[in-house]
């Protein structure tokens, strides 16, 4: 019965180190190490903390791990999905300027487009655009919604070699 109590005793030490020293964006986002985003994940951050609870070196040690490996913050990929899946209006007036930026590193060479469209998917304005090369990041577009945009709804897109990425509705009012 005794062994038993020691074997027991080992596992979980053994279980509380690993994953301790693993911490929790490490083990649950591997797509996320070395991707640095700028885009902070709160909850991840919030459970290393909790580690502070079960005693100072796991939490120091999970805070560590996720710090130096990024894990703290959303991959690319994530960050598109999670400005894809928004559904707030972004309300605009006249003479306004709408802008994106995109804090990512591209891969490939690309084109990247924004336009604003009415419903029917025609431009309201000149979309602006932009050569991305490899390796490098974009700098920010912007269009200016003047005076002979109608007020109403409308969609900013953005859209790389031609093909929609991300889109938001806007909701154009006089100002």
């Amino acid at each position: 019965m005794k062994k038993w109590k020691m074997n027991s005793f080992v596992a979980v030490i053994v279980i509380g180190a690993v994953l301790s020293t693993a911490s929790c964006g490490y083990i649950l986002h591997p797509e996320r190490r070395n991707a640095h985003t700028n885009r902070l994940d709160s909850l991840t951050v919030t459970f290393d903390c909790l580690w502070l609870l079960a005693g100072i070196i796991p939490g120091v040690v999970a805070l560590i791990v996720d710090g130096v490996k990024d894990t703290w913050y959303f991959a690319p990929t994530e960050k598109a999905e999670l400005d894809l899946h928004k559904d707030q209006l972004v309300a605009v007036g006249l003479g306004s300027e709408l802008a994106v930026e995109v804090n990512a590193v591209a891969e490939i060479g690309a084109d990247v487009t924004l336009r604003l469209l009415d419903e029917s998917g025609s431009e309201l304005v000149p979309g602006v655009g932009t050569r991305v090369q490899a390796g490098h990041s974009m700098k920010p577009l912007a269009l200016l919604v003047d005076d002979s945009v109608p007020a109403g709804r409308a969609k900013l897109a953005l859209f790389v070699d031609g093909h929609l990425q991300l889109s938001r509705a806007v909701e154009v009012h006089q100002r």
